[in-house]
């Protein structure tokens, strides 16, 4: 009874396998020389193609129970043992591929390279093109520093001068004015030196003709 019901289980899980296992899947012929694929699921059926290892297939179905595999490979359908087909690419497959993918990021990674060495270049022209600005900033820094105090100095220099024209201006004025107050001392001495004259003048001529005719005369009896 027991083995009546083992052989059940089996014949359920088998055909439960054969209803749910994938329509369509990809996979490769494993790692061999060559698989034979047949019209039928032995050995005894007609041989349709040799697959060599490598060779990608579509799994239209899976028989569990003979362990063979229906694929299609291009226009032509056949059946194969399952156990040559894996749902990865052989090792040799795979080892070609990533030499390809290497080949293929090294071309690639070729003008990343130069455009990253461009970038450094670049990165290192600017760092100098700043420390040259910096040196620039800083001479310029103290030259205008200095232009600063050239133009301080030459503002002292520009109001004392202002001062000085102001306060030559001032004595210019007071000079003018002891020019005209001399000039007016000088025309009222010269008035009053001709005045002087005039009253001298005067006077001799009034000594002359009037002090003779205050002297006494002397009669003529005295004479005689």
């Amino acid at each position: 009874m027991k083995k009546v019901t083992s052989i059940a289980l089996t014949t359920v899980t088998l055909a439960l396998l054969l209803i749910h296992s994938p329509a369509q899947s990809e996979q490769w012929v494993t790692d061999e020389l060559s698989v034979t694929m047949r019209s039928g699921k032995s050995n005894q059926h007609k041989i349709i193609k040799f697959l060599t290892s490598g060779t990608k297939v579509t799994v239209l179905e899976v028989d569990e129970e003979t362990g063979y595999s229906l694929v299609r490979v291009g226009s032509k359908e056949g059946w194969v043992v399952s156990q040559y087909l894996n749902g990865e690419k052989p090792p040799r497959e795979q080892l070609a591929d990533a030499k390809a993918t290497i080949a293929q990021l090294t071309d690639n990674s070729t003008p990343i390279q130069k455009k990253l060495a461009d970038l450094e270049t670049k990165s290192l022209n600017q760092g100098n093109e700043i420390g040259s600005l910096k040196t620039s900033n800083q001479t310029l820094s103290v030259e205008l520093k200095r232009i600063r105090q050239v133009a301080g100095g030459a503002l002292n220099l520009n109001e004392q001068n202002h001062n000085l024209i102001e306060k030559n201006q001032m004595l210019q004025n007071d000079v003018d004015l002891l020019r005209a107050e001399n000039e007016r001392l000088t025309d009222n001495t010269k008035v009053e030196w001709f005045l002087n004259g005039i009253f001298a003048v005067g006077f001799g001529v009034f000594i002359a003709l009037f002090v003779p005719r205050l002297a006494p005369r002397k009669n003529h009896s005295e004479w005689n």
